[in-house]
């Protein structure tokens, strides 16, 4: 879709809710998207900035629904792309050495700036129409609090999630136990 005020092709992302924690939740996740590009975008000199950056939103009341507007990634997400070349049985060995770097740089990014991602999957690598790095959902993100090191993130996509992560096991009352 393009914004015919800033001449801008975007994505918009719906979210439906139901109920005032439902309605709750999508202003934490809105708030939470642009706090973690926010934090990234100061904490970097980067020129370009690997995190989907979020342009606004918008609620319609009566419909319950929340519509956030999101940079446009014109290629997709990666797990689209990946299936392309395989659906085109071809293999871009260079582009894909570059893919993966920039992945890397995407992640070193978020960690200086203090935020796991905590859901890093081909669907959350979006490419630009220049086959640049974007990285989104970040629903299980966290951020690190001066001195603390690592997170340890109950949630995500369980085939997705570090061995490190696995070892951990819930309990009752919120806290985890090594296995």
């Amino acid at each position: 879709m393009k914004d015919i005020q800033i001449q801008l092709n975007v994505a918009i992302k719906e979210m439906d809710y139901f109920t005032a924690i439902e309605k709750e939740t999508v202003n934490q996740k809105i708030d939470t998207i642009k706090k973690f590009y926010g934090i990234v975008r100061q904490s970097t000199n980067a020129q370009f900035i690997h995190v989907v950056q979020p342009l606004g939103f918008f609620v319609n009341e009566e419909d319950y629904k929340a519509f956030l507007v999101l940079e446009y990634c014109a290629m997709g997400d990666l797990r689209r792309f990946i299936d392309s070349l395989r659906k085109q049985k071809s293999t871009v060995t260079k582009k894909a050495y570059e893919i993966v770097g920039q992945v890397a740089l995407s992640l070193k990014q978020l960690h200086q700036s203090g935020i796991v991602h905590g859901d890093i999957k081909a669907q959350n690598i979006l490419l630009t129409d220049e086959f640049r790095v974007k990285i989104t959902g970040f629903d299980f993100a966290q951020y690190l609090e001066e001195g603390q090191e690592f997170a340890l993130l109950p949630n995500g996509t369980f085939l997705y999630q570090a061995p490190e992560i696995l070892r951990y096991k819930s309990l009752d009352d919120g806290r985890r136990e090594r296995l």
